[in-house]
């Protein structure tokens, strides 16, 4: 009874209380909030590996300062592998964002010995006239050639009297040549990798430096010497503040059509089907030849017989 009579006494007919509405805005990150590390690109077109991989810094990079004063937003331990052959055809591609003698002057930087007037070293007076080991890619000719089992056909640019105290020491710091099966592929070290303004010129030097080994190779040989893969490693893939804008634009304006492009991986590929009430799952190697087979009632049977982090996310397999 307390209460009806508490009821009637608060009931005031057409009275009112202003709604207070509240926006609750999403909260949004400028940056990845952590360092991360990993990212495997496999192209056979330049342009289009250097936009995954810049997408990759832009969505994924943690934003740091850089001895130079300035941020960067820098994503650790970035593997690219490009298919050469194709990647030397698609360089042209380039030249909407570089001008025209860029890509090769750069080449010419690090296939010639000569150091231009002014220039502290580079990359080809280290590969072909280091102090110390001297002419390095014709080294690594002969040993390949010589010996084409070899892990040791390698060049370093690092000049252990002048780069400690230096205030702007090597990139590039290591090539190494392999010869499997007639096929010549290189791979490449970079402590630091500037992904807007440096991996294309990089890329397409060092593409030109397989090809100068090639024909090195054939020269010694006497027979054709495919090329391979070109594989480079950036230990720090970054993009510097004042590089943000621009390295968004090339993405924007690339981004799908290198997602769009199939790209055929080396390590084989796929067959699902199913037999019986059963899947079955096939690798096959690159000229059609079984891999691997599992089979099972259900994809997480199949799927727990394959190791596929060497290949992708797991997950991937959802």
């Amino acid at each position: 009874r307390q209460r009806q009579m508490c009821i009637r006494d608060s009931y005031r007919p057409g009275a009112w209380r202003p709604v207070l509405e509240l926006e609750l805005a999403e909260v949004k990150t400028a940056s990845w909030p952590l360092q991360a590390a990993g990212a495997y690109v496999v192209e056979e077109d330049l342009l289009r590996a250097w936009v995954k991989l810049l997408d990759a810094v832009m969505r994924w990079g943690f934003v740091k300062e850089s001895e130079y004063g300035e941020r960067q937003k820098q994503l650790l331990g970035v593997l690219a592998v490009l298919r050469a052959e194709e990647a030397l055809r698609s360089a042209g591609r380039l030249r909407r964002y570089f001008p025209p003698d860029a890509l090769e002057r750069h080449a010419g930087m690090l296939l010639s010995p000569a150091r231009p007037e002014g220039v502290s070293y580079t990359y080809g007076e280290r590969l072909r006239a280091h102090r110390e080991a001297g002419d390095q890619v014709a080294a690594m000719v002969e040993r390949l050639a010589s010996r084409p089992a070899t892990r040791r056909a390698v060049a370093l640019t690092w000049d252990f009297l002048a780069d400690p105290p230096s205030a702007d020491p090597p990139c590039l710091l290591v090539v190494q040549g392999d010869l499997s099966g007639g096929v010549y592929s290189q791979l490449a070290y970079f402590r630091s990798h500037d992904a807007f303004g440096a991996w294309p010129l990089n890329a397409y030097a060092l593409l030109r430096l397989m090809l100068e080994v090639k024909l090195g190779l054939e020269a010694r040989l006497g027979r054709e010497v495919k090329l391979g893969n070109l594989v480079i490693f950036s230990a720090s893939l970054h993009v510097y503040e004042h590089d943000w804008g621009r390295a968004q634009r090339v993405v924007e304006e690339n981004l799908g059509e290198a997602l769009a492009a199939f790209v055929r991986d080396d390590k084989g590929d796929f067959l699902v089907r199913v037999e019986g009430g059963r899947i079955v799952l096939e690798l096959r190697d690159p000229s059609g030849a079984l891999a691997f087979s599992a089979e099972g009632g259900s994809a997480r049977e199949v799927l727990s017989r394959l190791n596929l982090s060497p290949l992708m996310p797991s997950h991937a397999a959802y």
